[in-house]
């Protein structure tokens, strides 16, 4: 039990010093959770840019796999051509 002032003081001090402390963790633990939530959404838009940028370099890929068919087709017409007027 309390005995004088002075304890009941020293109780109200360390009170007060844990409700500055309690409120200080959670300030912190908000602007850790908005740093987590930016962060993630930063992930999320790079992870959706680099989804874009990977399918762009597939079809770009495909573009010039067909484009070195037609080739192979052409020089290959030409080659017949160039047999056939010899």
């Amino acid at each position: 039990m309390i005995q004088t002032k002075k304890e009941l003081n020293d109780l109200k001090v360390n009170y007060s010093m844990k409700c500055t402390e309690i409120e200080q963790l959670q300030k912190e633990a908000l602007d850790a959770r908005a740093a987590l939530k930016e962060k993630n959404s930063f992930n999320s838009k790079e992870n959706t840019e680099t989804k874009k940028l990977m399918e762009e370099i597939q079809r770009l890929r495909s573009l010039n796999k067909n484009r070195d068919e037609i080739i192979n087709e052409m020089e290959s017409k030409s080659k017949n051509l160039r047999e056939t007027e010899t």
